[in-house]
């Protein structure tokens, strides 16, 4: 069971339970397949969902400040394929929860180096915070194909 915490606006909130294991209920909200229960109605393509566990955090992109005019736009080069070799290798060492020293080690860069990477990729992705940059990274694909691991 799957808790999904969905705020329609700046003054409500919702708890809502699901069958659906997060990934599924991340992929519905953002192919537009996810409607928020009545009375609220919400164009598909204004929400996003970010995962917490199990915990899945549903919302309009303006109320999280999901700003997705960074991503590559519908037609253009793929997000995965736009990204660096290395870049993937960070990713994937950071959603392990490996330290920035040890994913230096990993692929071969100084830890400073790791660091204006990440700040690079935080801004491709729209996050804040490394636990957005992670969460965005799997939303979207970046971390490999087993995204219905861990559910």
């Amino acid at each position: 069971m799957t808790r999904i915490l969905f705020l329609p606006d700046d003054r409500t909130v919702m708890w809502l339970e699901s069958a659906l294991s997060p990934a599924e209920i991340v992929r519905a909200v953002g192919s537009g397949r996810w409607m928020p229960p009545l009375p609220y109605v919400a164009n598909p393509g204004m929400l996003c969902a970010l995962r917490y566990g199990n915990l899945v955090l549903v919302a309009p992109s303006s109320l999280l400040g999901d700003d997705r005019s960074q991503l590559p736009a519908p037609g253009g080069e793929p997000l995965r394929e736009a990204l660096t070799q290395r870049q993937r290798e960070l990713l994937l060492g950071l959603a392990e929860g490996l330290t920035t020293v040890q994913v230096a080690t990993r692929i071969g860069i100084s830890k400073r180096q790791v660091r204006r990477y990440v700040g690079i990729l935080k801004r491709r992705l729209g996050a804040s915070t490394l636990a957005q940059l992670i969460n965005r990274a799997a939303e979207l694909g970046l971390l490999g194909d087993g995204e219905g691991e861990g559910d």
